[in-house]
């Protein structure tokens, strides 16, 4: 995905009074979950429902409880963005009014950051960080979570951990 999605491919943007879309991204076990369930108690926000992360696996026919891996993400290139933003302006449209944001919270969804950029370029984009020994140590602690990550394997999931950071290090002086 890195290269795939240029930012000069930009799409409408939301319609006027509908909420904002912001993504709060970063790795399982960083506060992702919980800084969404937290904005998501403010009045003037809403969880945007389904996910993004939950539209895109529904638009490849994948089922969408499914951990992001590379097959889905090679098949997220492939998409119809134009249709994944005007499903997801639709939703945006359609939320309560008075809600002026709509966040997203799916951990590994960081993942689909440049899909999500070129497809909604009015979207905000918030990255949730924790010490990293602490994240990690975390995920170990829970061995039997649905994420994609390879928690029965320290050492591999501290790469994973180092190359999500430079990725993410790379798309902020990018975007």
């Amino acid at each position: 995905l890195a290269h795939a999605l240029p930012a000069s491919d930009a799409l409408e943007l939301t319609a006027q009074g509908a909420p904002v879309p912001v993504f709060l991204i970063g790795l399982p076990r960083s506060g992702v979950a919980v800084l969404g369930r937290l904005l998501d108690r403010h009045s003037e926000t809403s969880l945007l429902r389904p996910n993004i992360g939950k539209r895109l696996r529904h638009t490849l026919g994948i089922n969408v409880n499914r951990a992001l891996d590379v097959g889905l993400l090679d098949r997220a290139l492939r998409v119809d963005r134009q249709q994944l933003a005007r499903d997801c302006r639709e939703a945006l449209a359609g939320m309560e009014p008075g809600k002026h944001f709509a966040f997203d919270h799916q951990p590994m969804d960081f993942l689909l950051f440049e899909l999500i950029a070129s497809a909604l370029p009015e979207a905000k984009f918030l990255h949730v960080s924790r010490d990293p020994l602490d994240t990690l140590l975390s995920c170990l602690a829970q061995p039997n979570a649905d994420n994609g990550l390879p928690v029965h394997d320290p050492v591999a999931l501290a790469d994973y951990f180092a190359e999500q950071s430079r990725l993410l290090h790379r798309w902020q002086r990018q975007w």
